[in-house]
């Protein structure tokens, strides 16, 4: 049991980055149908998953106890400074080189899009999870130590 609640933050995470990546692949995939090209449907959708993550992330995930101003404050600079490299740089940078180097093996446009999609969402999941913990949602108590 005890290692369990170990890793509890990590399951959390998961059904949070779970839940949201189900809400930004639906949003990325209705701008592809609505004739947006895979990088800006997907800056779209990741904006929307990327509110509705902050504040899941910070209460449930992670359970900020960031209260003042100045800690809320810095909690949502350092999130969305991370999120930004993460689905912005990380996960559009990923999409745009496999949809450049990689052949459609899929021989589907669509299933193609969403094939790139997951395989860079693996990346900037694994960042978003580390600055998340490390950074962004690090308890008010340990900052003020540094």
């Amino acid at each position: 049991m005890k290692k369990l609640n170990q890793h509890a933050d990590k399951l959390r995470f998961l059904i949070v980055g779970a839940s949201m990546t189900v809400l930004d692949f639906a949003l990325m995939n209705l701008g592809v149908f609505a004739g947006l090209n895979q990088v800006p449907a997907n800056l779209i959708s990741t904006i929307v998953a990327m509110f509705c993550s902050f504040l899941l992330n910070k209460k449930y995930t992670f359970k900020s106890d960031g209260k003042t101003k100045k800690q809320i404050t810095r909690e949502i600079l350092a999130f969305f400074v991370f999120t930004i490299i993460g689905l912005w740089v990380i996960q559009t940078g990923i999409i745009w080189s496999v949809h450049q180097f990689v052949p459609n093996f899929l021989n589907n446009q669509f299933l193609f899009d969403n094939f790139a999609k997951c395989f860079a969402t693996i990346f900037s999941m694994t960042w978003n999870y580390f600055a998340y913990k490390h950074v962004v949602f690090k308890k008010a108590n340990q900052i003020e130590k540094q």
